[in-house]
């Protein structure tokens, strides 16, 4: 190996041992984003398919739920994994591409600066593991338009069966291939008579999870249905463009610029190829109403012909410009971490970036996990606190029905350190495993956030009384701020009505 080539990988080497030290950091005093709790419970119902997404998060809370442990740094351990992968992944394509040591160095640290990597990056959910899946395909796609092997096709063709196991939205990275079409020598190796067997690939290793779609009627469908009815319809280009610029960076935006830039400037074919797809990626999820972090593993590869076009085109006018612009780069990312990640106590947090208090007493906080730790284990003791006063006859059968699956989700990883009941929900993935058979238990243990209340439970339960109300002065919404606390007795529908009335309202 020559000494350049060394020191390249010398280079990713520091670069992820710096942002995997940063992440376990951050650890110490994070706690769970809602959403964790759902993918965690996942692991204790392995299947090839949930109501949201695909099995491979399933899989991985599997392995995670083996340890029994309720640590988030535990939990964090597959992302970090997965994390650490994109970072080594990102230097290989840029080496592919021909990046040198100046380059790779402007490429991480542009990378590092950008906010919305951090706190992505960090989650147990699947969008860690589908950045991984496009950068990964992306890698392999340079490969195949730079030699032209069909061997990179077969690789593509995993990566694409994997991804879309991982997150549906890997749909629009293979869309983006289209662009393969547009350039001569790419497209007579894909209409070879051979390439349809490369298809089959993805489809057999994509199979599994259409088959459990079909058998379970499709709830892609709905959930996307409810997602466009409350979300995506409301999405606006120029909004999602401002959120893409400074999750990006507003700084660092010289970078991915650049990557444009340097698809219509440069001749090469590979260049072109590269951003072409890309670019139509882009313009999909654009056309689809994609919300901001939809277009993030797309970023992350305009990064990459960003860091070319600098070492190539800036660089050699202007060798002064890597020390000012690596300086602020490693400014920003250091500023941009404190302020995402969860190192301060939420307190400081508030007075740092100036929040001003809303209404009576609410601090609207943008990263949960920043306050959480603290916001749950007070829900866990007020839900034990109940429990704890129920009657022994009712304890003994009493479960507790959280309406959000992270409510359920929460109980369901905390319900042995806590030692509370099992627990409940007909909202998202937990309407899977709801008993479908039996009666309701005479007393259940309600719970939810403010945008449901008293009436809602009245439907379910003769008798429903209103016990505990939690105060989240952090929370980012209105409707998140309190969480109330009902004891339910004397049930009006069985398991098998309960089924068939939230059917339809699974996302709701």
């Amino acid at each position: 190996m020559k000494p350049s080539q060394r020191s390249l990988y010398i280079i990713i080497f520091v670069a992820c041992l710096v942002k995997l030290l940063v992440h376990i950091g951050a650890d110490i005093r994070a706690g769970f984003h809602g959403d964790e709790f759902l993918h965690i419970a996942t692991g204790n119902h392995l299947a090839w398919g949930y109501m949201e997404f695909p099995p491979m998060i399933g899989w991985l809370a599997y392995l995670q739920n083996l340890s029994g442990s309720t640590a988030v740094w535990v939990h964090h351990i597959f992302p970090h994994i997965a994390m650490v992968a994109i970072y080594v992944v990102v230097g290989l394509t840029a080496i592919r591409l021909g990046i040198q040591q100046r380059g790779l160095i402007l490429l991480y640290l542009g990378l590092f600066s950008a906010p919305g990597f951090s706190i992505n990056h960090q989650l147990f959910q699947p969008v860690v593991f589908i950045h991984l899946a496009w950068i990964v395909g992306f890698y392999q796609l340079a490969g195949f338009v730079k030699t032209l092997q069909p061997k990179y096709l077969l690789y593509l063709a995993i990566t694409a069966g994997l991804g879309m196991l991982t997150k549906y939205d890997m749909l629009f990275f293979l869309a983006g291939l289209s662009g393969l079409l547009f350039f001569q020598s790419t497209r007579n190796v894909l209409l070879q008579p051979k390439s349809w067997q490369y298809i089959l690939v993805a489809l057999l290793i994509f199979l599994p999870n259409y088959i459990w779609q079909l058998q379970h009627h499709f709830p892609v469908v709905q959930h996307m249905a409810r997602l466009y009815e409350k979300q995506l319809s409301l999405v606006n280009s120029s909004n999602v463009a401002k959120e893409v610029f400074i999750a990006m960076n507003p700084i660092a935006a010289i970078m991915w610029i650049g990557g444009v830039l340097l698809v219509f400037i440069e001749k090469d074919r590979i260049i072109r190829t590269l951003g072409l797809c890309i670019f139509i990626s882009i313009v999909l999820l654009d056309y689809k109403q994609g919300k901001e972090y939809y277009f993030f593993p797309a970023m992350m590869c305009l990064f990459i012909l960003g860091a070319l076009w600098m070492e190539k085109y800036v660089l050699p006018k202007a060798k002064w410009a890597f020390y000012p612009i690596s300086g602020l780069f490693a400014v920003s990312a250091a500023g941009f971490t404190l302020i995402v990640m969860s190192f301060l106590p939420v307190e400081k947090y508030v007075a740092l970036v100036g929040i001003k208090k809303k209404e009576v007493d609410r601090y609207p906080v943008r990263f949960a996990d920043i306050y959480s730790k603290d916001m749950w284990h007070h829900i866990m003791l007020d839900l034990k606190s109940v429990y704890d006063s129920l009657p022994p006859q009712e304890k003994s059968t009493a479960l507790i029905w959280g309406k959000h699956y992270s409510q359920a989700g929460a109980v369901e990883l905390y319900k042995k350190e806590y030692q509370l009941p099992g627990a409940i929900s007909y909202h998202g993935s937990f309407y899977l495993w709801a008993p479908t058979t039996g009666t309701m238990p005479p007393t259940v243990i309600a719970y939810n956030k403010g945008d449901a209340g008293k009436d809602f439970w009245d439907g379910y339960y003769k008798d429903v009384q209103l016990v505990k109300t939690y105060h989240n002065k952090y929370a980012r919404d209105p409707e998140d701020e309190y969480i109330t606390i009902y004891v339910c007795k004397q049930p009006l529908q069985d398991y098998a009505r309960m089924k068939e009335l939230f059917a339809n309202r699974v996302y709701e």
